[in-house]
């Protein structure tokens, strides 16, 4: 089926094509589709429950919807577009027969469901950019057999690949997972697996792992949660880098494991574990080699308007002390809100300071000792220069980030010439009362306001249309008349240059903090320098 680019209507209306809506082709019995060119956008269940075949959605769809492949069951190949930042939730649930899908480089979010009950996918590789996995994201992709867990991810929902009976392979390069929640549950062909350093915490993910055999946990766990390795009666080895015996609820582990398996924990740590609660009732318990990371105190403090991150924890307006490895470097990303700046101290134990910039990421170096990094965020203040020429009155209104509004009142026998900011011409901006909106301000500016007389509209003279202003403390004069004559005068009256005019712009320096008068052939300004 081919989706017309127009429509035509009568008396010769015509309609471009650039979405499909809401449900557009659900239910019908299309198997296939060609794009136009101009669609940019697919709604959600725009093709649930379809016999469609293969389909191909060009680049120039930025967005697609949720529920779009829903239980297209005949579904085996799919093109998506280069541009996609997100699968959404339930796009490819119950697809049955989709046995391959390359997800495009910068998608950074796979949604919940997303490919939930795809039996046939056996292989797919997820993206650099990826950042988090949503519950249940690959739930009963039973034919799955291997998985890598790119670096940027952040977060993995609950059971994301819960019921992956073949997954038997899983590599993490990420440790910036905090915790799993039922992710491999029901994995049943499992036997060895490791969690990476990051992760504190772990909640049923091995529950029904029924041929699970060994278990390398990570040295920052903290707590095992209940039903943890539920039905894992195959284990024989668990090893658990963690100097300190974390949390363990004693339902974690079926009865078999504390008697069977054997743990192993790190070098001088043993009797920590056969003394702490419920760790004390594995019946094997052996030192390894390991020697764990040793860690020291930061203390952040923040005080204004902005965020100290490291990892994913928080710190606004407050103090907080984080554990962070010895004698290693420690990312903290600083983020000053909307307008305001950062200044960073950072101070050893031993009470000696030094600044550092304030960065999205920044690198802390970090001995054996506490230190604090202190960060003070403060409301940049910008400063609008007015500069005008005496004959008139200048109010501003000011604050960071936005416009400034500037009313400009001439002096009698006196009317605007020019209002110039950093040297570009704004005089059309001016309202019918005479205020001057600046566009958005984001560093200092310099606003120059001329006036010439009001005289020469009452001679009934041709409009003149030479414009004077000052830029960069120079005197400008533009579009006065080729051979015009440009006479610049000091304020009491004596001549100070002759300047003569090609028709273009010249400019001539003079000294500064002075008023001038400057006449041309129809006009006479007064500007300030």
């Amino acid at each position: 089926m081919a989706i017309p680019t127009k429509f035509l209507l009568p008396h010769e209306m015509t309609f471009t094509v650039t979405g499909i809506g809401h449900r557009a082709f659900a239910y019908s019995e299309l198997t296939g589709i060609h794009f136009p060119k101009t669609l940019t956008f697919i709604q959600d269940y725009a093709f649930e429950y379809t016999p469609l075949r293969s389909i191909s959605i060009p680049d120039h769809v930025t967005s697609i919807g949720e529920f779009l492949f829903t239980s297209c069951q005949e579904l085996t190949e799919v093109t998506l577009p280069d541009g996609l930042t997100r699968i959404p939730d339930r796009t490819f649930r119950y697809c049955s027969k989709l046995s391959a899908l390359a997800i495009p480089a910068g998608v950074e979010t796979i949604g919940d469901w997303a490919f939930d009950g795809c039996t046939s996918l056996r292989a797919i590789s997820l993206p650099d950019k990826l950042t988090e996995i949503g519950q249940r994201a690959f739930k009963d992709c039973d034919s799955l057999t291997a998985i890598t867990i790119p670096a940027a991810v952040k977060a993995i929902g609950t059971e994301a690949f819960d019921g992956c009976a073949n997954l038997t392979s899983v590599t993490w390069h990420t440790n910036q997972v905090t915790g799993l929640d039922g992710t491999f549950g029901r994995c049943t062909n499992l036997q060895h697996i490791e969690i990476p350093n990051g992760v504190t915490f772990i909640n049923s993910i091995f529950t029904g792992c029924t041929r699970l055999k060994s278990v390398l946990l990570p040295e920052t766990l903290q707590s095992i949660r209940q039903d943890t390795f539920e039905g894992c009666d195959s284990l024989t080895s668990l090893t658990l880098n963690a100097p300190t015996p974390p949390e363990l609820i004693y339902t974690a582990f079926p009865i078999s494991a504390y008697l069977n398996t054997t743990l192993r924990v790190p070098k001088d740590c043993k009797p920590l574990y056969e003394n702490a609660e419920n760790w004390s009732n594995f019946q094997h318990i052996v030192e390894t080699d390991y020697v764990p990371t040793t860690f020291c105190p930061l203390t952040a403090k923040a005080s204004g308007q902005g965020t100290i991150s490291f990892g994913r924890e928080s710190l606004s307006n407050g103090t907080a002390t984080w554990s962070v490895p010895a004698n290693a470097t420690t990312l903290l990303r600083i983020r000053p809100d909307y307008g305001y700046t950062a200044t960073v101290t950072i101070t050893q134990a031993d009470g000696s300071e030094t600044t550092a910039e304030a960065t999205d990421a920044l690198e802390v170096e970090v001995g054996t000792e506490p230190l604090t990094v202190e960060v003070t965020f403060e409301k940049i203040i910008l400063y609008l220069t007015i500069q005008q020429a005496g004959s008139g009155c200048v109010e501003v209104e000011a604050e960071y980030g936005k416009t400034r509004t500037v009313r400009i009142t001439p002096h009698e026998g006196w009317r605007i010439h020019s209002v110039t900011l950093d040297g570009t011409d704004y005089t059309a901006r001016l309202d019918a009362d005479n205020r001057f909106t600046t566009p958005e301000l984001l560093e200092d500016a310099f606003l120059n306001v001329a006036f010439e007389q009001d005289g020469s509209r009452v001679r009934g003279l041709q409009a003149d249309a030479t414009k004077v202003y000052a830029q960069d403390g120079r005197l400008v004069v533009e579009q006065a008349g080729a051979g015009t004559v440009v006479r610049v005068y000091d304020e009491g009256g004596q001549l100070v240059r002759s300047l003569a005019a090609d028709g273009g712009r010249m400019t001539a320096t003079l000294p500064q903090g002075h008023i001038y008068l400057v006449r041309t052939a129809q006009k006479t300004v007064k500007i300030k320098l």
